[in-house]
């Protein structure tokens, strides 16, 4: 005689609340973020302004400028998908992960915005 029982798998706790709606809010606050640094990454030429056959700029520094500031705009929200959807199916907190694609963001954005600085001599 074979036994036919079957396992059920355990029952996951529900998520907090306040994770929930910290995720939800971050994720927001990540949106306006990206949204206000994009902006700012299209007004980096302007730092070209002075640039003439007199005052010769770098524009290697805007390429640079350009690149870290539109890279951390890919970057961050890449690791913060991959993160929270790791963590969700871990059972994990998620709010840490807009934060984490927050900071990469604005350390993006800061780094890129210092290097429209070092254009002009």
């Amino acid at each position: 005689m074979t036994s036919t029982a079957t396992i059920e798998p355990a029952a996951k706790a529900p998520r907090a609340a306040g994770d929930s709606v910290a995720t939800v809010l971050l994720t927001v606050g990540l949106l306006v973020v990206m949204w206000f640094s994009l902006i700012l990454t299209g007004l980096y030429a302007m730092a070209t302004a002075p640039c003439s056959q007199y005052t010769p700029c770098d524009f290697g520094a805007l390429d640079t400028a350009y690149a870290v500031s539109l890279g951390s705009l890919v970057l961050g929200p890449i690791v913060g998908l991959i993160g929270a959807v790791r963590a969700h199916r871990r059972g994990l907190p998620l709010f840490p992960w807009p934060l984490v694609a927050l900071a990469i963001v604005l350390l993006g954005g800061a780094v890129g915005l210092h290097f429209t600085t070092l254009i002009t001599p």
